[in-house]
């Protein structure tokens, strides 16, 4: 199919009169004798497409894609990637929620995937899916190097969720910054808008104010962005949520109910949360991953910022609740702790103003509320 478009858009360009016509038919039989004559068993599709690929573009098929090849970067280019290398990437938590859109994301642009997984269980689950096992402890350093040595670059999506999450990021980072130094391969590292605590006009260049929950993650992230000869990326998503899946649409889903069955919000339900589609926050992770000028930190969300009021009662839809009331901050704090309540609690909002106007990232998903009422979460 990818050598049929090409052939396509070759004809169009071309025109279907007289010598321009029988020159594009002369360009397509050349690239198809390029690709059969380098054919071997074993070759991924990216190997076997490209000696068409470099006689279409090389005779006039259109655009010629981009000749950089990221520092470490795999010189085949693929009609999936849109003419950007096919890359080899290390991805870690490609079980997890988010991580499993992003290595959905990663295999469908082209990209040979390295999951870097705790257990043969694991190694299982993303095997199937395409993506190539490595069973490794996150916390063992030198391992993890060695493994994102091989790769053209890396993204790190794991998070145990719990006391050890610090610990484990900052791990991860040290075996990037360590693997990575003075190649300039890409490191894309992962974040949560917590850190700014309340702010419903979040910025890259807000100001942190970070709740204990999350306090620890500024300072690793600080030395992501610093390493040298990196290009280290922290990319600071809203609330995930999309395909029936989350932790916290998860939670919304499950609240405790009143005497008349509805359920009961977070807090009086009047804060905002920032919150992103888990595939349109893959998307972006990867257009970062393939454009060499992103760099620095990004914030991440859809822009619609919907008030808990406004996605308790969708989710009572949802769970065929008959509909939502008011709680309130002690009510939250005894049901979850005073460390998880207080995120839950901020008032925030964004609008990926900066992804936006450098990667042209652009959310297609319908909204966290949308997806309650209408969508993947209905029972």
């Amino acid at each position: 199919m990818a050598s049929l478009r090409i052939c396509v858009n070759l004809l169009e360009s071309k025109g279907t009169a007289g010598s321009r016509f029988r020159e594009a038919v002369e360009i397509v039989i050349e690239g198809f004798r390029a690709m059969v004559s380098g054919y071997k068993p074993g070759k991924t599709e990216a190997e076997i497409m490209a000696p068409a690929v470099e006689v279409y573009f090389a005779r006039g098929a259109g655009p010629r894609p981009s000749r950089r090849v990221r520092p470490g970067g795999c010189a085949a280019r693929t009609i999936k990637t849109g003419g950007c290398p096919a890359m080899k990437v290390a991805l870690t938590g490609a079980t997890g929620f988010i991580g499993s859109h992003v290595l959905t994301e990663l295999l469908k642009r082209g990209h040979e995937v390295t999951a870097l997984v705790r257990d043969d269980t694991q190694a299982d689950t993303v095997a199937v899916r395409g993506a190539t096992p490595a069973v490794v402890d996150l916390y063992d350093r030198p391992a993890v190097a060695r493994l994102l040595g091989n790769a053209d670059g890396a993204i790190h999506t794991a998070s145990p969720g719990d006391a050890t999450s610090a610990d484990l990021d900052s791990a991860v980072a040290d075996a990037a910054t360590g693997a990575f130094a003075g190649t300039g391969k890409p490191y894309l590292h992962i974040s949560g808008a917590w850190v700014y605590g309340n702010n419903t006009a979040i910025t890259e260049d807000s100001r942190f104010r970070a709740p204990a929950l999350v306090a620890w993650r500024e300072p690793i992230e600080r030395r992501v962005l610093s390493a040298a000869g990196m290009r280290g990326v922290v990319i600071v998503s809203g609330v995930a949520y999309g395909d029936g899946g989350g932790g916290i649409p998860g939670l919304l889903l499950g609240s405790p109910r009143d005497d008349t069955g509805r359920l009961i919000m977070l807090g009086t339900g009047q804060q905002h949360w920032s919150t992103v589609h888990a595939a349109d926050l893959a998307d972006f992770f990867r257009r970062v991953l393939e454009d060499e000028s992103a760099h620095g930190r990004y914030v991440i969300g859809n822009g619609v910022n919907p008030t808990v009021a406004e996605l308790t009662q969708a989710a009572a839809v949802a769970a065929g609740a008959p509909g939502a009331v008011p709680g309130s901050d002690d009510e939250a704090r005894a049901r979850l702790g005073d460390y998880f309540a207080e995120v839950l609690l901020v008032d925030q909002g964004t609008a990926a103003t900066k992804a936006r106007a450098d990667l042209d990232w652009r959310p297609s998903h319908a909204s966290l509320v949308d997806e309650f009422r209408h969508g993947s979460y209905r029972k």
